[in-house]
């Protein structure tokens, strides 16, 4: 419908930064669950096969994925999760196929509970199946069983797993997560599903976007990463919401300068069983912390490699482009500015504008020109909040020692309205 000739012009246009800003959807958060398939091969041996059609590796990962992700849940702990750290009650997985949603639902809470401290309080896991050759009134009474489980006291997550059917027309207001676990080309059935994890239910403060995948300890992360049939989920799904969600364009401009996890797109490490060490040959008690046999310099390495992929992946030059092109032209104008208010300066403006120059001359290069000078008061403008912004916790312009000199500058002529 994007043809104008055929469709005519778009009447009205809403975009989930506005609806969210508006308090017309929730908003969402995309948690890419690193497990650690060491951990998981030796918690599991006894049930992942080498072939037929039960459980593969890539599956069991997966599923201890999800169940990290769906209980909040991390090596790092609940500060990856922002605060919100209350177990998710009701999700909808999508599959690549009928046999592996199906074999999926039912090994959910087959593994959980081989993974799970018979005394711990983990979260439990119900998992079952749908597909569109199922009757409306069977489909609908899965959707019922979903829907039951919203305001249950149970220490419990169902699980609704499919291929497509559950893309569009998924009434679960309080719908807390959608999970991919194989990719999915249409743009659409992505942002369709995404979409039902927005919408407001009452004490929800985000949806979340469920993205398990395996990472092998013995690889070098940048090399592996390069194995796009495995990791392809990450990369389509997060370019189907950007195409969909402008703020996408700048979470992945923050990542590309930070190499940090910015408040949209989190990596999170998980690990395997939540038995206390002490059941295991030469192990401590450590609660019911997962168990993770990468070590933290390891998983850090994993993550940056992750966010930087994503940049690959799913960043566009074309922002800082088009960026860059506002940045010049407002420059100018705050040049032309400078430049009149120096040309029959205030005493105290001459002498902060020629201790600036002289400081830059002294710490920087003795050739800088007056004009260069004025070029780079200018930029300091424009750039300043845009960095502050990006190294968000930092102050960049606060502690660069040419920004303090810029900045002390612009203080003198702040009266002539520079900043206005």
């Amino acid at each position: 419908m994007s043809n104008e000739a055929h469709f005519g012009p778009v009447f009205h246009r809403l975009s989930f930064a506005e609806a969210v800003d508006r308090e017309l959807l929730s908003d969402y958060k995309v948690l890419i669950l690193a497990v650690d398939e060491e951990s998981i091969l030796k918690d599991l041996e006894d049930r992942i096969a080498d072939s037929g059609d039960g459980l593969k590796l890539d599956d069991a990962v997966k599923i201890v994925g999800c169940w990290n992700g769906l209980a909040k849940r991390s090596i790092e702990g609940s500060m990856s999760f922002s605060g919100d750290t209350q177990p998710m009650r009701t999700a909808v997985a999508f599959a690549g196929t009928i046999a592996l949603s199906k074999l999926l639902a039912k090994e959910f809470d087959d593994v959980v509970k081989k993974l799970q401290d018979d005394e711990s309080n983990s979260l439990l896991l119900e998992a079952d199946h749908v597909d569109g050759t199922m009757d409306v009134m069977l489909r609908n009474h899965k959707l019922d069983w979903l829907k039951d489980n919203i305001h249950s006291s149970d220490n419990t997550c169902r699980i609704l797993t499919n291929v497509r059917c559950l893309s569009e027309g998924v009434d679960v207001p309080a719908l807390d997560a959608v999970i991919f676990l194989n990719p999915r080309d249409s743009i659409v059935d992505v942002v369709q599903s995404v979409g039902r994890v927005m919408r407001k239910a009452p004490g929800k403060k985000y949806g979340y976007v469920i993205l398990p995948i395996g990472i092998p300890a013995d690889k070098d992360p940048d090399k592996a990463l390069d194995d796009n049939k495995k990791y392809k989920v990450v990369w389509q799904v997060l370019n189907a919401l950007r195409a969909h969600d402008d703020r996408l364009d700048k979470e992945f401009a923050t990542i590309d300068l930070n190499r940090k996890k910015d408040d949209k797109i989190n990596v999170i490490g998980v690990g395997g069983s939540d038995k206390p060490k002490k059941d295991r040959v030469g192990g401590e008690n450590e609660g019911t912390q997962a168990e993770f046999l990468l070590s933290e310099e390891n998983l850090d390495r994993w993550k940056d490699a992750i966010y930087a992929k994503v940049v690959e992946k799913c960043g566009d030059r074309r922002y800082w482009e088009s960026w860059a092109s506002d940045v010049a032209e407002i420059a100018e104008r705050h040049t032309m500015r400078i430049e009149a208010l120096l040309k029959n300066p205030l005493p105290e403006h001459k002498a902060a504008f020629d201790d600036f120059l002289s400081g830059l001359r002294e710490n920087i290069n003795p050739n800088i020109s007056r004009d260069e000078a004025v070029e780079m008061l200018s930029q300091h403008i424009v750039t300043r909040p845009v960095f502050d912004a990006l190294f968000s916790g930092y102050a960049f312009t606060r502690h660069n020692p040419v920004s303090q000199a810029m900045q002390g500058i612009l203080d003198v002529l702040e009266g002539q309205a520079l900043e206005k």
